[in-house]
């Protein structure tokens, strides 16, 4: 039994392996032993063997005349996808997206300032602009 197949993989492939005649002896000792062993085995490889038989009875139909070139020349051709600057370059590069949104978002929220006064903070509690400002660091030069 090969890696990852269950039982009924192995007793489906001993019975393709017998209908297609390429059992070997080790093989059809395990099969009729499944076949012995449960009448559900039996059934399905009778099933299987009366559609095999009724297939390999069915007259093969001739392929019409030029069937294969009005295939072929019917399918569209699809043109090559092109990689240049068609496509405008910030939608095609997602992390660019997304490095936007965040500033679009960062810049929509109005931080506030040492020079916000009182009254706009507290007309708006529990918002970000009631929080006290952030401190800012003293610049270097």
């Amino acid at each position: 039994m090969g890696v990852g197949m269950t039982s009924q993989d192995t007793t489906l492939e001993l019975i393709n392996a017998e209908i297609d005649g390429v059992l070997t002896g080790p093989q059809r000792a395990e099969l009729n032993r499944l076949l012995l062993a449960d009448p559900s085995v039996r059934a399905l490889r009778d099933g299987l063997t009366r559609t095999c038989r009724t297939l390999d009875e069915m007259p093969r139909a001739e392929i019409p005349a030029g069937l294969h070139e009005a295939i072929v020349t019917g399918w569209p051709v699809a043109a090559p996808k092109s990689h240049g600057y068609r496509r405008a370059a910030f939608t095609g590069r997602p992390l660019l997206r997304y490095a936007a949104a965040l500033a679009a978002a960062c810049w929509s929220v109005r931080w506030p300032s040492s020079s916000a006064n009182s009254t706009q903070r507290s007309s708006a509690p529990g918002s970000l602009l009631a929080r006290s400002p952030m401190p800012r660091m003293p610049r270097r030069e």
